[in-house]
């Protein structure tokens, strides 16, 4: 993935990249495929599967939306003190529409099947129909940065975190615990993301240096949304119940943030051999954009390669894990 694209890691131009977060990059983009693994394979077919496949099978989406949090996590620390560049908002949407036309044409052809005049203007607008719902967010995202940026640059310590709080409270909590949507949608969630990554890089603290702390955060986060879901699935049997239960693996869930913020504040106090700067992982980092696009083509990729070429739902214990990493990571090298 070229990826779910975030905001280069450099202070300022000519600076070197700061390998760290480029690696963290990596692991996202691979945690966002072991998340498709599971949900573009069709689990919810799956009859008969026992409370360990589930939570097995519950592990990736949270790796997934926690990826997600991470590259919007990047991309705040490093431009809220950035000067906004149309020319990179040009690159992510031109690469976008590049990638939704070919793909489609490629695989379209490749199965001898007749071309659709309606699919190929969805491509050529991704960006504006939301083909992708990424990067279409992400650039809303950009394009609105620097008015952001001059709010958060303008609040205090005490009054940034009060702004945090609320949102907070109302884009992770509220929707997290009583299940709602009302209060929440994929913009402001970003908003909220960019945020909380801005805090730290304008008002650093020790405590975002201990790197066994937010490790521990990580892996916590992690299992605990994952527990959260098979109870979730398993014990709410009324509609009552379903309502009303707290869900803990949505993409916007208190856990998944955490295990967001955990892992960047981990990878950011990281210290890599050497200068901190690889070219080997520089170089992997900038592909995220592209392998994101190419293995979730919404039309022709997604059921294709995670259902009927790695058959996703028919794995089971530990079948299935060997196969979400085989999965996860030959996608992430061919594409």
């Amino acid at each position: 993935m070229n990826q779910p694209t975030a905001a280069t890691t450099r202070n300022k131009p000519g600076a070197a990249r700061q390998s760290n977060l480029e690696l963290l990059r990596i692991l996202s983009a691979l945690m966002i495929i072991a998340c498709h693994f599971s949900t573009f394979g069709h689990f919810e077919d799956r009859i008969g599967f026992t409370e360990r496949n589930l939570f097995l099978a519950a592990l990736s989406p949270i790796l997934g939306y926690g990826g997600v949090c991470i590259f919007v996590l990047i991309s705040g620390y490093f431009s809220v003190n950035s000067k906004f560049n149309w020319q990179r908002v040009a690159k992510i949407a031109l690469e976008t529409t590049f990638y939704a036309l070919t793909v489609y044409l490629v695989m379209t052809l490749s199965f001898h099947k007749q071309i659709d005049a309606s699919q190929i203007v969805k491509t050529l607008l991704a960006v504006l129909n939301g083909y992708y719902w990424y990067p279409t967010v992400f650039i809303a995202l950009m394009i609105i940065s620097p008015f952001l940026n001059k709010l958060l640059h303008s609040l205090s310590t005490k009054s940034f975190r009060r702004f945090l709080l609320v949102l907070f409270i109302t884009v992770c909590a509220i929707p997290t615990f009583l299940n709602v949507n009302y209060i929440y949608n994929d913009f402001v969630m970003m908003i909220f993301y960019y945020s909380a990554a801005a805090y730290v890089r304008l008002h650093p603290q020790e405590i975002f240096n201990k790197k066994l702390l937010w490790a521990t955060v990580s892996v916590v986060s992690w299992i605990g949304a994952a527990f959260a879901t098979v109870w979730r699935v398993t014990a709410t049997k009324t509609e009552f119940s379903q309502y009303y239960t707290p869900n803990f693996g949505r993409r916007n869930g208190v856990l998944v943030f955490t295990l967001g913020m955990g892992l960047f504040l981990f990878f950011r106090s990281l210290k890599l051999p050497g200068s901190g700067s690889s070219r080997i992982i520089n170089t992997l980092s900038s592909t995220t954009l592209g392998v994101y696009l190419a293995h979730t083509h919404p039309n022709v990729v997604r059921d294709w390669l995670f259902f009927e070429q790695f058959h996703s739902a028919e794995k089971k214990g530990w079948a299935l894990v060997i196969t979400a990493a085989f999965a996860t990571v030959t996608i992430f090298f061919v594409c």
